[in-house]
């Protein structure tokens, strides 16, 4: 169990035995770090090693990653600057081309979308992915549409309003340029709208959490 305080930049981990948290094994990881103004800080396994990094991103488009070594250790590193980190930006990470490192990932309120690939310690040229497409809505990645080429590949989702669209990844770090409708009819919303493998198939499922509720489409 992960917990963050960005005010400080204070992080700590509870490491969690038999299927159960144990407060005992709390430890602050972290502090003084990505707790200046306009940054926040996400999770994901940059360098493919099956232990989960901690990323830090701001809105002047600076980012620093913090490897994770093991039993709650890291060590740190600025990724570079002047990316998504113009107004309406936000940076997430997914696995865009399916070789188990998470990617660096940029989308706008403006329909816009670019990834750097990681390659372990650092991150590729920059790859724009076109333009109004998501516009209005939130751009997620999930593992969604199977492939037997590229099961592995996060693709690009889009929830607005009731709605749900794909583009399935390329499995080189592209995108479809076809968009195809999740659903049919309309299901849920785009805040309440997650993605995660609840079935283990291999595939991530829709969920769905509004005011309390929760539902499931296994897929």
């Amino acid at each position: 169990m992960l917990c963050d305080v960005h005010a400080g930049g204070k992080h700590w981990a509870m490491l969690g035995a038999s299927g159960a948290w144990n407060k005992a094994h709390t430890k602050m990881h972290s502090t003084g770090w990505c707790g200046h103004a306009g940054s926040y800080t996400q999770y994901a396994d940059v360098n493919g090693d099956g232990k989960v990094d901690m990323t830090c991103d701001d809105t002047a488009g600076r980012h620093w990653t913090a490897f994770h070594k093991g039993n709650g250790a890291f060590f740190y590193k600025f990724q570079g600057a002047g990316w998504c980190g113009h107004a309406g930006s936000f940076t997430t990470y997914a696995d865009v081309n399916g070789d188990g490192k998470d990617d660096q990932t940029c989308n706008d309120t403006l329909g816009r979308h670019w990834s750097r690939v990681s390659t372990g310690y650092a991150y590729g040229a920059s790859i724009y992915h076109g333009a109004n497409w998501c516009k209005g809505g939130i751009t997620r990645y999930a593992n969604f549409w199977y492939d037997a080429y590229h099961p592995k590949a996060a693709d690009m989702m889009c929830d607005t309003g009731a709605f749900h669209y794909i583009r399935p990844s390329l499995g080189n770090g592209h995108f479809h340029s076809h968009t195809w409708k999740v659903l049919a009819g309309g299901w849920c919303n785009a805040a309440g709208t997650h993605y995660a493998d609840v079935n283990g198939n291999g595939v991530d499922d829709l969920l769905c959490s509004i005011g309390g509720g929760h539902w499931l489409l296994a897929h």
